[in-house]
C-alpha cells in the first residue's frame, strides 16, 4: 500500500532520521559503501525512498540512493577523505605523481597533515580510492589463486 506523507510528516520523519541537512546539486558525496560521486538532485520531491540521484564515475547515468546512505557531502572533494583512503597526489614542485594510503591507527602520519599540504598547494589531489573500494578489489599478497593448479 503506497501513501504520500504530508509536508509536516515528511519534515518530522527527516528530522528523526537526522536527514534535515541540505544537499546541493553539484556537490561531491560519499556513500556508506564507499562510492564517491556528484549529487544530481532529488527524485520525486524527496518523498521517495530512493530520493538522491548520484552520478558515479563508472556509470553513464546516475544511481539512486536513500538519503541516509549519503554519509558526507561537500563542494570540496578533499572534505570526503577518510582514514585508510588511498590518495593520488601530484607534487607541485615536480611532475611526480604518487599514491599514499594511511591507517591512522598504526601510523604517525595523519591525513590532516596530507590535507594541509594539499590546501597549501604543496601537493595536488588527483583522485581518491576509498578504503571500501580498495578492500573490495585488492589482491592479497600470498593468497592462493583458485584458478592455478
Amino acid at each position: 500500500m503506497a501513501f504520500d506523507l504530508d509536508d509536516d510528516e515528511l519534515r518530522e520523519t527527516r528530522k528523526m532520521k537526522n536527514l534535515d541537512r541540505e544537499l546541493t546539486v553539484g556537490e561531491y558525496v560519499r556513500t556508506k559503501d564507499g562510492k564517491i560521486g556528484v549529487f544530481k538532485g532529488y527524485n520525486n520531491n524527496r518523498k521517495s525512498q530512493w530520493a538522491c540521484k548520484v552520478e558515479l564515475p563508472e556509470m553513464k547515468l546516475w544511481k539512486y540512493y536513500e538519503e541516509e546512505n549519503i554519509v558526507k557531502h561537500s563542494k570540496q572533494l578533499i572534505e570526503l577523505i577518510e582514514n585508510k583512503d588511498i590518495l593520488k597526489l601530484k607534487a607541485s614542485d615536480s611532475k611526480e605523481v604518487f599514491f599514499i594510503g594511511v591507517d591512522e591507527d598504526t601510523s604517525d602520519v595523519k591525513y590532516e597533515e596530507i590535507i594541509t599540504d594539499i590546501r597549501n598547494g604543496e601537493n595536488e589531489l588527483l583522485g581518491i580510492l576509498t578504503s571500501q573500494q580498495f578492500e573490495a578489489d585488492y589482491y592479497k599478497a600470498g593468497g592462493k589463486n583458485k584458478w592455478l593448479y
